[in-house]
């Protein structure tokens, strides 16, 4: 390495300090600090709360080409998979979450451009009751053992 300001930043944070001539420290750059690593979907698993309610919910078959195997929610950094065509007990949270994902829906007007004509719901759903907390708790405790592949 020729001088401090022709290295790389890799290099320059190998190198601690370096002293001059004239008694001047150049001190290395600082290391960047690096995000949390992530392993898997779902890193974060949602806690049950005491005043949340819970529904049983049956999310459709796929309907579009694109759409996923399972129906994936996040709500402030949790992250849950539902499967499809299978009752499941989903927190309000959740389920508001599900509502709230939504794509614009074209048709072809003649002579004109795609129109616009609605917003369908990305994940739709049937409520099959209200369910409980023991319930969700029970399907995360399966949930995480599916996951964890034990």
């Amino acid at each position: 390495m020729a001088s401090p300001e022709d290295a790389t930043p890799q290099e320059r944070a190998e190198v601690p300090e370096q002293n001059t001539d004239e008694g001047v420290t150049l001190t290395s750059a600082k290391k960047k600090k690096t995000e949390p690593e992530i392993k898997g979907r779902g890193a974060t698993l949602p806690k049950p709360k005491k005043d949340e309610k819970y529904w049983w919910l049956t999310f459709n078959e796929k309907v579009r080409t694109g759409d996923p195997e399972s129906v994936t929610l996040g709500c402030q950094g949790e992250i849950l998979d539902f499967p499809r065509n299978e009752r499941t007990p989903v927190p309000q949270r959740f389920r508001e979450v599900a509502d709230h994902t939504r794509y614009p829906h074209y048709v072809p007007v003649a002579g004109e451009e795609y129109k616009k004509t609605e917003w369908r719901k990305t994940y739709p759903y049937q409520v099959d009751g209200e369910a409980t907390r023991a319930d969700f708790v029970a399907w995360l405790k399966k949930y995480k053992k599916l996951r964890s592949g034990k």
